[in-house]
């Protein structure tokens, strides 16, 4: 029977987490999400925008008499499934990627658009000739090449670019139609890419890409016996239940994410991640010194997610100790 590891932010004693003495510890999880575009802001008249569910969509610039200025920007949202990264640099993003198809062979300028706190960068580039064809754009991001800053201020630029990449809080793209005629463009498979070619967006969910990311495969069926048994940061879970508990493989300090999130006239209830399936245990001491005792077994996750556990008999003011155990482990 292995112990986890469970860590966070406050005091810690490895192994366990406490009520009294030592404070309660909270691990961190990633929230993924798929991209898709919605309608930003429109500039001028007779400009309509559809969006899809499959992350798409379509903007139309119908024809005006009387010339000037028309733009439509298109945002990247959060939907269900996927994953689309804040932090560029951690993430290795190196190209924000899409499909663009025009019916017009002058399709004019448009530029994709990164956003942070307080400052907005553009990159421009041309739209292809190609009529009612998808043409496959794909914007580079380098962390040493900074794009043009429209919004905000800064001494530095280069410092600037390299403190927002670490906080995107938007990205998406900038249409900007050449002359009054009517024109419709749909932009569709909106993504962001790392180096390695891994793509965050439409196309896999959130295990799927972190699979793909570890292992190089987007299922589960698709492992083999090793990789279901690696432990890559040699913590005791596999890195398998680690993507799938939400936690973080790469280290071993983050695996395993327990807190306490209430402690009471009621007792003391505590929240841990686990995996569809899996057997827990709790063990409880009333110091680090006299040893853990069994509190309860047999605690079987019914999801892969939380798992909440009240220890009614923890009423008075303690210390208690405790440490979470997967069984039969």
């Amino acid at each position: 029977m292995k112990t986890r590891r469970n860590t966070g932010v406050g005091r810690w004693v490895r192994g366990t987490i406490a009520v009294g003495a030592v404070a309660c510890l909270m691990g961190a999880c990633v929230s993924q999400a798929m991209a898709g575009l919605t309608q930003g802001p429109v500039r001028g008249n007779g400009v309509v925008v559809t969006t899809d569910d499959d992350g798409s969509a379509t903007v139309v610039f119908k024809a005006i008499g009387i010339p000037s200025p028309r733009g439509c920007t298109l945002q990247a949202v959060s939907k269900p499934n996927g994953t689309l990264p804040s932090d560029y640099l951690s993430a290795g993003i190196a190209n924000v990627a899409f499909t663009m198809t025009c019916d017009q062979a002058r399709s004019g300028n448009a530029r994709a658009i990164l956003a942070s706190s307080g400052r907005v960068w553009t990159k421009w580039f041309n739209v292809s000739s190609a009529v009612d064809t998808p043409v496959a754009y794909s914007i580079g991001v380098s962390a040493d090449e900074p794009w043009i800053l429209i919004k905000g201020s800064s001494e530095d630029f280069a410092a600037a670019w390299q403190e927002d990449l670490a906080n995107i809080t938007a990205v998406g793209l900038y249409i900007d139609p050449p002359s009054m005629i009517a024109k419709t463009y749909e932009v569709a498979s909106f993504q962001l890419v790392d180096a390695n070619g891994t793509s965050y967006g439409a196309n896999l969910t959130a295990l799927e890409l972190a699979l793909k990311r570890r292992f190089g495969v987007t299922s589960l069926s698709a492992l083999s016996d090793a990789q279901k048994a690696a432990d890559d940061d040699g913590d005791g879970m596999t890195s398998v239940d680690e993507i799938r508990s939400e936690n973080d493989q790469d280290f071993a300090d983050s695996i395993f994410a327990a807190e306490i999130v209430s402690s009471d006239e009621n007792g003391v209830t505590i929240r841990w991640a686990c995996v569809d399936a899996e057997e827990y245990g709790i063990r409880r001491a009333a110091s680090l010194l006299s040893g853990f005792q069994p509190l309860v077994d047999a605690l079987v996750a019914t999801e892969t997610g939380y798992m909440y556990y009240t220890d009614g008999t923890a009423t008075g003011e303690g210390p208690y100790f405790y440490t979470i155990v997967r069984d039969n482990k």
